[in-house]
């Protein structure tokens, strides 16, 4: 199969000297920490719980040291035949009990980012309960993860991921889950909206499954110890991202009580449907994929399209290099502005106050683009200057004024600052603001700890890092005292949050709540501090920049009206009435949904 020019640019641009390193870090590390790999998982002589009922039928879990650990349960049926491109429906009941010890496939999916090889299956949506032993008083709080991977990549599995540390030291229950993936959970079509005859939506299956299966944990975690009254969603990258949209979506309202955003983007920006000629709407993207992917002749496109195979679907318009790629306009898949799991644009939903009410913890790394760029060719200073003009073609002078190498200790490192910036820590700011102004109970927090480990260390805080110290799984990393205190330190923080949505509680270094007034932050590293007004200046940079006119001309515009931003910033002493820049009248905030 022909790969597209759009496809290959970011390709083009990374090293084949480093590829492997590309391989080993921006997806294994991006996905799931520290060189991870699917893990399957089976039980060898443990000792087998008492069985437990569910709605399906009984499961029997592994004994663990001080917890069970229940794997590969079905949530909902295999989204296969009719059933591709639809919304989840219920799995099939057993008879019997049912050893829940092995992980389930991870969802269709290619093996790394460059990969042609293609993994898992579709008969995915399963999810893993990790639940301390012995039996409290009252129901203990459930923490629900959803992994990241750029909605293309990723699963449950992943030993990152493992439940164990977190339910035996924070007393909690955890669910992690798959969720269906790029072409086949975040495909949107005409004529797959026309199925759907009361919401009239499509493309967003995958946000469908994680609203699916918060259903599921809700009908039946109390019989694993959980509380349904008391669920955390927590997720990273892409998962932080999804994260996000549920904390919007009208439709999970209810089904949760507090989220966590690690290292996500808090903004969704294409719409379902647009006559826009200069956009691409998510419908507009699924007819080109019909074509692609050879069916636009069929009587029946829809149905011709469910007749593919999962890896002709996932061989068509593949997505391109994960973050890069969406620089320079490569494809892309994940949640549309549907009308329906998402009303609108996610920072017009937040400013005007209209998602979930829940408590909510914001948090970013500090070297967040570190392993995306890895293989780019950055030194010397003139390598660096030709990456920016590639990247910012229209503004590029501002960027590197703003950004200039001889401030940092190599051009990679302004690189690294400057991508991070722009993709990560100013769309948490933003997202920030906009919930605290409405007085919802956010936390702030930056991941600045750099692990002292072979080929990591040079990487700072990089992106995924720590999550191995949230689950205290720390895979080739060897955690120094001060790294496991940290770990166990970060770990109290997330469930006391899950327990009571205050992260603080007892001797833990106090964590304020970000308010703007006070607009601070908890820097996480060893030892722990308090910081204001995180990258202020930078992310006012981009800002006004994105505001007031086109700074990148490969992405898909959607251009909503800025009033509302603009004047809720000037409203809150965050921009002054002369830098509306009244020439522009649409927000270029597409960049808040550049992560995913």
């Amino acid at each position: 199969m022909k790969i597209r020019r759009s496809e290959m640019k970011t390709n083009t641009l990374i090293s084949k000297i480093t590829i492997t390193a590309v391989l080993s870090l921006s997806y294994l590390l991006a996905v799931g920490g520290p060189f991870d790999r699917f893990d399957s998982h089976s039980a060898k002589a443990q000792p087998l719980s008492d069985p437990v009922p569910t709605e399906q039928g009984l499961v029997r879990g592994e004994v663990l040291e001080a917890s069970i650990a229940f794997r590969g349960i079905s949530y909902a049926a295999a989204p296969v035949g009719d059933l591709r491109w639809r919304a989840p429906q219920p799995p099939q009941p057993w008879q019997g009990v049912r050893d829940a010890l092995t992980f389930g496939e991870p969802c269709p999916q290619f093996a790394n980012p460059t990969s042609q090889d293609i993994i898992g299956c579709e008969d995915c949506l399963t999810l893993n309960i990790w639940a301390p032993k012995g039996k409290e008083p009252s129901l203990r709080p459930v923490m629900f993860f959803i992994h990241g991977g750029a909605n293309t990549m990723g699963a449950s599995s992943l030993p990152t991921y493992d439940g164990q540390a977190l339910a035996e030291k924070g007393g909690v229950v955890v669910v992690t889950i798959n969720y269906r993936l790029g072409q086949l959970g975040f495909l949107a079509h005409p004529l797959l909206s026309a199925e759907d005859a009361e919401h009239h939506s499509s493309g967003n299956d995958g946000l469908l499954d994680q609203i699916f299966a918060l259903k599921w944990v809700r009908r039946n975690i109390a019989n694993f110890g959980g509380d349904p009254n008391n669920i955390t969603i927590f997720g990273e990258s892409a998962g932080g991202l999804n994260v996000a949209c549920l904390v919007a979506s009208p439709e999970a309202a209810g089904l949760f009580q507090r989220a966590i955003v690690e290292s996500g983007g808090f903004f969704v920006t294409t719409p379902l449907r647009d006559n826009d000629p200069e956009g691409e709407s998510a419908e507009e993207f699924g007819q080109r994929f019909e074509k692609e992917i050879g069916c636009i002749s069929a009587g029946d496109p829809i149905a011709c399209m469910r007749r593919k195979t999962a890896e002709e679907v996932l061989r068509t318009l593949k997505a391109g290099f994960p973050l890069l790629g969406r620089f320079e306009g490569s494809v892309t898949y994940g949640p549309n502005v549907d009308g329906y799991v998402l009303k609108g644009n996610l920072v017009e939903v937040m400013l005007a106050g209209q998602h979930n009410n829940v408590p909510v913890i914001i948090g970013t790394n500090k070297n967040e683009a570190s392993i995306f760029i890895v293989g780019l060719r950055l030194n010397p200073e003139a390598a660096y200057r030709a990456a920016v003009e590639r990247f910012f073609p229209n503004a590029s002078q501002e960027v590197l004024a703003r950004y200039p190498a001889s401030e940092y200790a190599s051009p990679r490192d302004a690189f690294d600052a400057l991508v991070t910036d722009l993709a990560f820590i100013c769309p948490a700011r933003a997202a920030s603001i906009a919930l605290s102004g409405h007085q919802r109970r956010t936390f702030v927090y930056h991941f600045t700890h750099v692990v002292d480990a072979p080929v990591l260390r040079n990487l700072g805080a990089f992106h995924g890092l720590e999550l191995s110290f949230v689950f205290n799984n720390f895979g080739i990393i060897q955690p120094t005292p001060e790294e496991v205190n940290l770990a166990e330190t970060m770990l109290a923080y997330w469930t006391n949050f899950a327990r009571t949505g205050d992260p603080n509680a007892g001797a833990l270094p106090t964590w304020p709540a970000y308010t703007l007034d006070g607009d601070m932050h908890l820097n996480l590293d060893a030892p722990i501090s308090t910081g204001t007004a995180l990258r202020k200046e930078y992310c006012e940079f981009w800002f006004d920049l994105l505001l007031t006119r086109h700074a990148f001309i490969h992405r898909r515009w959607w251009r909503r009206d800025s009033k509302k931003y603009i004047q809720f910033r000037i409203s809150r002493g965050l921009a002054r009435p002369e830098k509306t820049w009244k020439t522009t009248p649409r927000s270029r905030l597409w960049y808040f949904g550049l992560i995913g």
